[in-house]
């Protein structure tokens, strides 16, 4: 039986080995909140309520009982190291010199006013020197961290270095890891204290202009020299260098290859690694670490923006500014933050509400529950929730749009499934991604062109130049056969000027899953509930509202006023928009298909067969009656 046993304890060794768990969020969510949980040394010292074992109100209950009992055996819970990726952008700024640092805020206070810029500049030596400075142009030329910067010539050097390090290496190790997770920490609090108080308006370049952004200085400066280091390597240099748009996620995956080989040479063959990244904002970082580790899974963390702007203690400006930052440009999607992006390609989604007495107990229970599964996938089935936003998961695939794929679900009021839909063009039309301009240059045909792009002599003359660009011979190379495609919307609105949502040629998610119950004979939808893997623009949410929805789940919130003009209304009959919490995409079947049948499983870890108990006491109760 021990031999049975210790075979299926081999089935979830590799899981057990080694964890790797990105955060994600829009600032002020809560993931240094998930991070400061996930460290936590002991189950015991939680914020987790008593699991039951009788009267049971539902079956989520139930689930988390036998989550608590899994968790709380065996030692299953191990404090995860922090990796502060804000800490890490922050070494970019010490191994260099402070004249660096110097031309840098001289440089940011051209796009936005800083008073008092020398005086700050000074505040800033003093802490990170740590010494009383009266001129700062004496120490200008030193490097702020010499020892970082020869740790780091030594990474740059040698890509194989941390493997290299033997059991003899260890105290100059633990010394490294200390310092990327604990030293440089305190270092970029003290740099942050004297920069978070500051607001800072940025200088518009219309002298005109009344509508100028305004900023928290230290979100401003922080994620300025992110997006610089992701661009050219250097954080204070925003040029576009091709090939460094991962030389931060490289020097965050250095200080992970560090702690795993710690718990290698301290523990071999019974390492336990178990490391969180606080917090991803690039979603091209969330790919990188996805195809390097596959025991890597993004939690996401979601919240309202009021709580938000209580825990940052920002005014509203501030956090519309600090948002604008987080959602950029699609020309700056290598380089800039890009939380939509990241909340999109996220595996796992919590939910961080508001607390008092700073007990996390609802977000507690989650965190516990998906580490529970990645240990033991499907130790615990999923919830409706989860399985409806599934659905719509796997719906957005089908769409042919070509700037972003959504999907929705719409449900009864017990969460019975009504209909599916995605975002393409009605049913008959040829979806954007499947009409390239060269076809239509060529063929012009009526089956996949409308009547206005195939007579329009205007939409003809846009489409013939862009053709000619495409004739030429590094564009053919670049392109590499790939179809061009192109959106309607793009170039109708590029040539009238107009912003409209009607020039789409799709439906969206919402509207068409709405749709599909009217086409196909009707259905009661009233007091039920929409899936989204977005979340419902203005024309959507007006058609919710008319239908009845009582629930609407999102992940990402639209950045329009569909919830606070349509979806607010009065006192009753609003549906209530609610952030999805639960794993999607792959990360829903990592997490809940078992590696076997649960019955096989206890039965060969016990040794007990429960038919053949029963069976033998039926003999026994046979021979008794003879």
């Amino acid at each position: 039986m021990k031999d049975k046993a210790d075979a299926v304890k081999c089935l979830y060794r590799q899981r057990d080995k080694f964890i790797l768990i990105g955060l994600t969020g829009r600032t002020g969510a809560g993931c240094t909140t998930v991070a400061k949980i996930l460290s936590t040394d002991n189950i015991n010292e939680l914020d987790l309520k008593d699991s039951k074992t009788c009267d049971f109100k539902h079956s989520d209950e139930r689930k988390y009982s036998i989550v608590y009992r899994f968790m709380a055996e065996d030692e299953r819970w191990k404090k995860f190291t922090v990796i502060e990726a804000s800490s890490i952008i922050f070494s970019f700024i010490l191994q260099g010199t402070y004249k660096n640092l110097f031309n840098y805020i001289d440089k940011i206070s051209n796009e936005v006013e800083i008073k008092e810029k020398e005086e700050l500049k000074k505040n800033i030596v003093e802490v990170l020197s740590e010494e009383k400075v009266e001129n700062i142009k004496e120490i200008e030329n030193e490097v702020i961290d010499k020892q970082l910067a020869d740790w780091i010539k030594n990474l740059n050097n040698n890509p194989k270095y941390v493997e290299s390090l033997k059991k003899e290496n260890l105290e100059q190790l633990n010394k490294m890891i200390k310092y990327f997770t604990e030293n440089i920490v305190t270092a970029k609090n003290k740099f942050k204290n004297k920069l978070d108080t500051i607001t800072v308006q940025e200088k518009s370049k219309n002298s005109k202009s009344q509508n100028t952004n305004v900023y928290n200085l230290y979100s401003y400066f922080m994620q300025s020299v992110g997006n610089n280091i992701r661009s050219s390597g250097e954080y204070y240099n925003n040029s576009e260098v091709i090939g460094k748009e991962i030389t931060l996620v490289e020097r965050i995956n250095d200080i992970v290859k560090m702690i795993n080989r710690l718990e290698e040479l301290q523990n071999k063959d019974k390492e336990r690694t178990r490391i969180c990244i606080d917090a991803l904002r690039n979603s091209f970082e969330i790919q990188y670490f996805r195809d390097r580790y596959r025991a890597f899974y993004t939690f996401a963390i979601n919240t309202e923006d009021e709580y938000r702007q209580n825990r940052l203690g920002l005014n509203r400006k501030e956090l519309i500014g600090l948002d604008k930052i987080e959602y950029p440009d699609n020309n700056d999607i290598f380089y800039h933050q890009n939380i939509s992006a990241c909340l999109e390609n996220s595996d796992v989604y919590l939910y961080n509400p508001n607390v008092e007495n700073h007990k996390y107990y609802e977000l507690t229970e989650q965190i516990v529950k998906y580490i529970s599964l990645i240990l033991q996938p499907g130790l615990i089935t999923p919830t409706h929730v989860e399985r409806c936003m599934q659905l719509a998961f796997n719906a957005k695939y089908n769409s042919g749009c070509l700037s972003r794929q959504v999907g929705a679900v719409v449900t009864g009021e017990d969460f019975s499934i009504r209909s599916v839909g995605w975002n393409d063009v009605p049913k008959g039309q040829v979806s954007c991604n499947l009409r390239c301009v060269e076809d239509y240059c060529k063929n012009k045909d009526e089956e996949t062109f409308s009547e206005y792009e195939l007579e329009d002599e205007y939409f003809s003359e846009i489409m013939n130049e862009i053709n000619q660009s495409l004739k030429e011979k590094d564009i053919q190379e670049k392109k590499a056969g790939k179809c061009f495609s192109y959106c309607f919307k793009d170039i109708y609105t590029g040539w009238t000027g107009e912003k409209n949502q009607v020039h789409t040629r799709a439906l969206h998610a919402e509207e068409n899953a709405f749709l599909q119950i009217a086409k196909y004979g009707g259905a009661k939808i009233q007091g039920g509930k929409l899936f989204t893997t977005a979340s419902p623009c203005e024309l959507c949410s007006k058609k919710a509202y008319q239908l009845g929805i009582k629930e609407i789940y999102y992940i990402d919130p639209y950045p329009g006023i569909s919830r606070k003009h349509i979806l607010s209304f009065g006192k009753s009959e609003n549906p209530k928009m609610i952030f999805f919490q639960g794993a999607i995409g792959n990360a829903y079947i990592s997490l809940y298909a078992p590696r076997m049948p649960y019955k096989d499983e206890i039965s060969l870890v016990t040794g007990i067969k429960t038919k053949n108990i029963a069976k033998n006491i039926k003999e026994k109760y046979d021979k008794s009656f003879k």
